[in-house]
């Protein structure tokens, strides 16, 4: 990082590691090395919501981290079980509700397209990316590695898809029939976080209005 620094000047580096915050001993020493080390550099990770706390996120905020993605993948229970994801919709809000308070930009990736998603469950997904207020979405459609758990019990709904074309931004691996289509459920929580971020920013100018005016 000090390399990048020196030679490159960028204005972010990032940790392409989903486990990043797993090892918690681990990212304070690193986070006391780059203090030490005078790093200027502001820098992004990617994490679990379940492995973070707030002793963590101090450090990583004063080492100069400024935004961490979260693998959020849906608002629903049900869908979080199906994808054995480990945490809840409400340990989700609990790591971005952290992070707003201690000043770190939350991000979220989601899941689209997963086989026996309900209308119920994106409304759910919908209502929690009102909530926690992300930073960042980013949406793939699922697509289960070939040979893993997921890819085997879901398998028969995969058909002769080509891996040889596997791209899971651009289109959904499986033939079932889906209640609604998953391109429509991007558009659908897209429109939903731009009408809660254009609500946000209206509330914002109408109370630093309400200020001025009382000064």
């Amino acid at each position: 990082m000090l390399f990048l620094e020196k030679h490159y000047s960028p204005d972010d580096i990032f940790y392409f590691d989903d486990l990043f915050t797993v090892n918690k001993k681990r990212v304070i020493t690193l986070c006391q090395a780059l203090q030490e080390k005078n790093l200027r550099t502001h820098w992004s990770v990617q994490g679990r919501v379940d492995t973070v706390d707030e002793e963590m996120l101090e450090a990583m905020k004063a080492a100069g981290c400024t935004e961490l993605m979260f693998g959020v993948e849906s608002g629903s229970n049900k869908i979080l079980r199906f994808l054995v994801k480990g945490f809840t919709r409400e340990k989700i809000i609990q790591a971005f509700d952290l992070c707003h308070r201690v000043g770190i930009k939350p991000g979220a990736y989601l899941i689209v397209g997963v086989p026996g998603e309900t209308k119920q469950d994106i409304l759910d997904t919908v209502s929690l990316v009102e909530r926690i207020e992300p930073s960042l979405l980013n949406f793939s459609f699922l697509t289960p590695f070939p040979n893993t758990a997921l890819y085997t019990a879901t398998r028969h709904w995969i058909g002769d898809w080509d891996y040889e074309r596997w791209d899971d931004f651009d289109a959904t691996v499986y033939a079932c029939k889906f209640e609604i289509d998953p391109r429509k459920i991007i558009n659908m929580i897209l429109d939903a976080y731009l009408k809660k971020i254009a609500s946000v920013c209206r509330t914002a100018i109408t109370n630093s209005r309400m200020r001025h005016k009382g000064g």
